[in-house]
């Protein structure tokens, strides 16, 4: 499917795809003149009515059919809005980042742009985190483009509603094939609630406007979005409102396996459920088994990164494999019944939380509002999120875009087995390994002789699921 023309709205210049009025205009021209003047459509409305807009219908057979493309056949359609729902610390970001690769390499499918890539962070650390992440998943970093608002001398994620305008100017000007939003609640302005669906300050007035920069420009977006804590279907635990869901015009969740974590040390082995809950384009396919694995995080020349005692550094990457013997629903289900250790009630939601800020901060600071934002979603409340930011020894640092929150090096936390922020650096002094023994150090590298990780990993995403079998990108 070619992408839709790209037409300059002659009243102000914005590029549109639709002729909206009949004369070109854009919709928030609609009902105004070129010339400045109210057009006859809205002369009768009071001059403060300044987002009138002209209603019109047109014959279905106006409308030329067009075929579904897709960017990972048959699970996520291009140009269209798609969501990641997922529990944090499970790999979402590490699932977007073998997405992203694959459109950067054109082997996905439906590529009709320059095979870029637009990530707006709203967590990760560029330097410590998502680099090492992409370069692991194969990604052809010059062809990766992390958004950021600048102001007042430093950089901060982007805010939707707020800066809409502002990322489909770079859309536009870019021509990406695909936009990350990860995840969608760290870049939400103060006037939005999360668990509000239409209406002022609802999840419509962000996720509509993010269906219609997909649809026009050909552009696919992706959201990741953390699943809130009870059981139930997928429908009922992603975020704060159902919205998220209805809006997009695809859903995948990740799951843990049932089994994950069933070897007597209770270390989570990485294996993960790939599932599609939702498909307006075609019917639903079945989940997949996917890996996460933690692997050394190289450099630009293939070098591992070392720390100043000489500890390698690691990163995540996910292999996507065979038809899951294992449903997401029954993931999800077993996730939410799962014997925990502890008295119940408040004990558990507690460790809940720890479990959390430790996965959401093991990359490194991310954000006071993020952490919060994120924390609401999973259906933290904010005492219990206060109590677990103490039990870790969680600090908060004033920066030039707001405070940022870390774990303390001589905090309570160890370093779990399996993140979704896995790319540390830096002092090692504190460390405690998963039986919590202090002293724990990833695994020591020669300088000059590291191990050199493969960039393509074996993967059925990109072994027949995943790749455009007719090229790729032009």
């Amino acid at each position: 499917m070619s992408a839709p023309a790209i037409t300059p709205c002659p009243g102000c210049g914005t590029s549109s795809s639709e002729d909206y009025d009949g004369r070109g205009s854009c919709w928030k021209c609609v009902g105004v003149a070129h010339d400045g003047t109210k057009s006859s459509a809205t002369s009768a409305q009071p001059a403060a009515s300044a987002l009138a807009r002209a209603v019109r219908s047109r014959r279905l057979d106006d409308y030329r059919p067009q075929a579904v493309s897709w960017l990972w056949r048959d699970r996520i359609p291009a140009g269209e809005l798609s969501i990641l729902g997922g529990d944090g610390g499970l790999g979402k970001s590490t699932f977007l980042a073998l997405l992203a690769a694959e459109v950067t390499r054109g082997k996905a499918r439906g590529l009709t742009g320059t095979a870029q890539v637009v990530v707006a962070l709203g967590e990760d650390d560029p330097s410590r985190v998502l680099a090492a992440r992409y370069r692991a998943a194969g990604a052809d970093m010059s062809r990766v483009h992390v958004l950021a608002a600048e102001d007042d001398g430093g950089e901060s994620p982007v805010v939707l509603p707020d800066d809409l305008g502002a990322l489909r100017t770079e859309v536009e000007r870019l021509r990406p094939d695909l936009v990350i939003v990860d995840p969608v609640s760290a870049h939400l302005s103060g006037a939005v609630d999360m668990h509000r669906d239409a209406g002022k300050g609802g999840m419509r007035q962000v996720l509509n406007p993010l269906g219609r920069l997909a649809q026009t420009t050909g552009a696919t977006v992706v959201c990741a979005v953390h699943l809130r804590k009870g059981a139930g279907p997928a429908s009922d635990l992603l975020g704060g409102t159902k919205a998220l869901r209805n809006a997009a015009r695809n859903v995948l969740i990740l799951a843990a396996h049932p089994e994950s974590r069933d070897g007597d040390d209770d270390r989570d082995d990485g294996r993960r459920i790939v599932g599609h809950d939702k498909s307006n384009y075609g019917p639903r396919q079945p989940s997949l088994a996917a890996t996460v694995e933690t692997v050394p995080a190289l450099d630009a020349d293939g070098a591992a990164l070392l720390d100043h005692d000489g500890n390698a550094a690691t990163t995540s990457r996910i292999v996507i494999g065979e038809t899951s013997d294992v449903d997401y629903e029954a993931a999800l289900a077993a996730a939410s019944q799962a014997p925990r250790a502890g008295d119940g009630g408040e004990q558990d939601a507690l460790d809940d939380a720890i479990d959390f800020v430790r996965a959401e901060l093991a990359g490194g600071p991310i954000s006071s509002r993020a952490l919060e934002s994120a924390a609401a979603d999973a259906g933290i409340a904010r005492r219990t999120l206060r109590r677990a930011r103490q039990r870790l020894g969680v600090r908060a640092i004033k920066g030039a875009s707001g405070w940022m929150v870390s774990i303390d090096p001589d905090g309570l936390a160890p370093l779990a087995p399996f993140h979704e922020n896995p790319a540390v650096t830096g002092d090692s002094k504190g460390a405690r390994d998963s039986n919590g023994a202090k002293g724990a150090r990833g695994p020591t590298l020669p300088r000059g002789g590291a191990e050199v990780v493969p960039l393509r990993p074996a993967n059925a995403l990109t072994a027949g699921l995943f790749d455009d079998e007719d090229g790729g990108a032009a």
